[in-house]
């Protein structure tokens, strides 16, 4: 009533207000932007998330590298500085979580790399392959390794085996031999151990 009587009164001073209606046009133009906004809104939360994945990725990838770094560092630092400076040949050492190294136990003389554990279960050898060595020949009867038999390796081929009251564990790489020589009652089987070589 009171805004048919407003028209009125404006009508009667010579001019009517005009009122507002909003065309089909606009109105397609109006859900068009808040389509176009949603886009963007939805666009901007995914490189959001893609940021933060990234982002996580290469935290977990530093922690990785950086733990794979210093347990290789831990390794290295295992040997005798003198003694790394001596050797000809690349030094593989375990890296198995059980067995701690001795670091005095590192003797490098005549060719030979010779180093055991703390608990004294392991004596590691290592020294240059000759041209004429073959793994396989251990396998064969009359060797003095008894329950011979082939064992994986991330370093070269292994072999397990008896020697009297001794485990003994045969790795041969590309340009080296490593014995490991263990009692019965060590704490790990060579089994077990011969995958977990490392090359420093």
């Amino acid at each position: 009533m009171q805004e048919t009587q407003r028209e009125q009164h404006n009508s009667d001073r010579g001019y009517t207000v005009p009122k507002r209606t909003v065309s089909a046009a606009n109105h397609d133009e109006i859900i068009k932007e808040v389509e176009r906004r949603q886009r963007l809104k939805r666009r901007r939360l995914y490189f959001r998330m893609l940021s933060v994945f990234a982002l996580l990725s290469l935290l977990a990838l530093a922690v990785f590298f950086g733990h794979r770094y210093l347990q290789h560092q831990r390794l290295v630092r295992s040997v005798p500085v003198d003694v790394r400076q001596q050797v000809t040949f690349p030094i593989y050492i375990t890296n198995s979580s059980t067995i701690q190294l001795k670091q005095d136990s590192f003797h490098y003389s005549d060719g030979v790399l010779v180093f055991s554990d703390a608990a004294a279960e392991y004596t590691f050898t290592e020294q240059q392959k000759t041209a004429d060595f073959a793994l396989s020949n251990f396998l064969n009867k009359g060797q003095n390794i008894t329950n011979a038999e082939t064992a994986d390796s991330s370093i070269g081929k292994g072999l397990t085996g008896k020697v009297n009251e001794h485990q003994i564990l045969i790795i041969e790489t590309p340009k080296t031999i490593i014995t490991v020589v263990s009692l019965d009652n060590a704490s790990q089987p060579l089994t077990s151990l011969a995958p977990l070589f490392v090359k420093l």
